[in-house]
């Protein structure tokens, strides 16, 4: 059965999203149903390249919508920044005419404190007792030195295996 070209980009792209879904995971479920699309299709490099294709766009639509969600997350962090700023600022001219230094309303309530915060000017003059190190592998030397077949406690070499699409 040789299936239309719009029939194989709608069934492509409803199994990239079940694929989705399932958060990248191939259930039997979904093996079936590409094998079942595959079976109907007289051109399987062609309907591969549907398939591919519409993942693609998903992955081009999820990349476009994580630069949004970055750029909405730092503009939600510096109007919180702001916020916290002017009330504070509001509030410190509320106690400096005799108002108080609480503030009320149907938000909420919000009130200036006083805290302590240690302030280090040179890390080096510190006591070896009042200093944290802060140990990580050198994920780089240790795969150069496992490459090169030395034993290293701790540590082993594992393959990844990735999709490589190339197209014409």
């Amino acid at each position: 059965m040789n299936k239309r070209t719009y029939d194989l980009i709608n069934e492509a792209t409803e199994i990239v999203a079940t694929l989705d879904d399932n958060g990248g995971e191939l259930t039997e479920d979904l093996d079936k149903q590409i094998a079942e699309w595959l079976g109907g299709c007289d051109d399987k490099s062609g309907a591969l390249l549907y398939a591919r294709n519409a993942a693609r766009a998903r992955q081009a639509e999820a990349g476009d919508l994580i630069e949004i969600f970055k750029a909405q997350k730092a503009k939600h962090k510096r109007s919180e920044v702001a916020i916290v700023k002017y009330q504070t600022k509001l509030l410190q001219g509320m106690e400096a005419t005799g108002l108080g230094s609480k503030a009320k309303g149907v938000w909420g309530s919000v009130s200036l404190r006083t805290s302590q915060a240690v302030e280090v000017s040179d890390v080096e003059t510190l006591p070896i007792g009042l200093t944290a190190i802060t140990v990580r592998a050198d994920k780089a030397k240790i795969k150069k030195a496992l490459k090169r077949g030395e034993e290293i406690a701790g540590a082993v070499l594992v393959d990844n295996v990735t999709a490589a699409w190339r197209t014409k």
